[in-house]
């Protein structure tokens, strides 16, 4: 009179721990694909960002490069108005302007102003360069940040199939004629 009870209250017992292990297991796959939608949200977000710091970059390369060009300008220019400035004194002063060392003052301060604006143009250039190249960098963060962030949910749905499938159990039993497989093993001894 008591067997069949027990025997459904192991029945029972066995059915509420597959239950048990069947959520256990739907909430580690769930886990792992949010982990995965989180990381792959992340790395986008990254993506984002770094996309802006090289929209910045490329602002601040075509800033510094006007802003070199119009220090050169003025660099120019106060040069020519050196220049005028010694020629006015030449004359003021009874020198002759057109004479060797007049002439020769005057060149030389026009050199002088070539080798500033040159200078002015370099630092500028360089400054541009290095916007550019922080820019590149900033792309190649973007790319490799959104390549990451698919990389991990890729990996995340792969491993939440793997934890499906490694919990499935077997629906048919196995065949009867099935040979063992020990017997065909290298490490079998009959």
């Amino acid at each position: 009179m008591f067997a069949p009870a027990v025997a459904g209250t192991a029945a029972a017992a066995a059915g509420g721990a597959t239950f048990l292990s069947t959520i256990g297991t739907a909430l580690g796959i769930g886990a792992t694909l949010y982990s995965g939608i989180s990381d792959y949200q992340a790395s986008q977000y990254e993506a984002k960002v770094a996309e802006m710091n090289a929209r910045v970059a490329d602002e601040n390369a075509q800033s510094a490069a006007q802003k070199a060009q119009l220090e050169q300008q003025i660099a120019d220019d106060e040069t020519a108005g050196l220049i005028g400035t010694q020629l006015a004194q030449q004359g003021a002063s009874g020198l002759a302007v057109s004479g060797r060392s007049s002439m020769m003052t005057r060149r030389r301060a026009a050199q002088l102003g070539r080798i500033t604006a040159t200078n002015i143009r370099q630092g500028g250039n360089a400054e541009v360069r290095n916007f550019n190249i922080d820019a590149a960098n900033f792309r190649a963060k973007a790319a490799g940040d959104k390549f990451a962030g698919q990389a991990k949910l890729i990996s995340s749905v792969l491993s939440a199939g793997g934890s499906l499938i490694g919990s499935a159990k077997p629906t048919t039993k196995t065949a009867r004629f099935a040979v063992p497989a020990r017997r065909y093993s290298p490490y079998y001894r009959s």
